[in-house]
């Protein structure tokens, strides 16, 4: 009788924690992610814009009439082309790394290290999308095309 009243708490009690954990997961994807993911993607365009403009590092083309207006349609263009996709992405990668720290990690450091891998895997990722982009741009424009 004890056994089976331990063993349906004990149930109860993983599908409690996996459902805290799932809206746990969901709340910071919806409201940190969004912001984080723009926030991001604007100021690698605005620092990668403003260092081909003025270290000379002749990467983009720059011209000099394009002016403040240049850097206002790059960032445009990449929030247009990028936040989409990479937003499904991240939609796909932290709820699942998030659902999973909240029931691995109840609290401590196991939970800090954790999440931290995830996010260097995580940056590296968007790092790479951001290179890939320029690269493969700079490789399209070269030609005449538009990617």
């Amino acid at each position: 009788m004890l056994w089976n009243f331990c063993g349906s708490w004990v149930n109860w009690s993983r599908s409690r924690r996996l459902g805290r954990a799932l809206q746990k997961s969901l709340l910071g994807h919806v409201t940190v992610f969004p912001p984080y993911l723009v926030l991001f993607l604007a100021s690698s365009t605005a620092l990668e814009w403003l260092q081909d403009r003025y270290l000379l590092l002749d990467t983009l083309k720059v011209s000099s009439s394009e002016g403040s207006n240049g850097l206002v349609a790059e960032v445009g263009s990449v929030l247009r082309e990028k936040t989409l996709p990479l937003f499904v992405t991240g939609g796909l990668f932290w709820p699942a790394v998030n659902a999973a720290n909240f029931l691995l990690f109840p609290s401590g450091v196991g939970r800090i290290v954790f999440l931290n891998l995830n996010g260097l895997a995580w940056n590296g990722y968007l790092s790479w999308q951001m290179a890939h982009r320029r690269l493969h741009g700079n490789a399209a424009t070269a030609n005449g095309d538009r990617i």
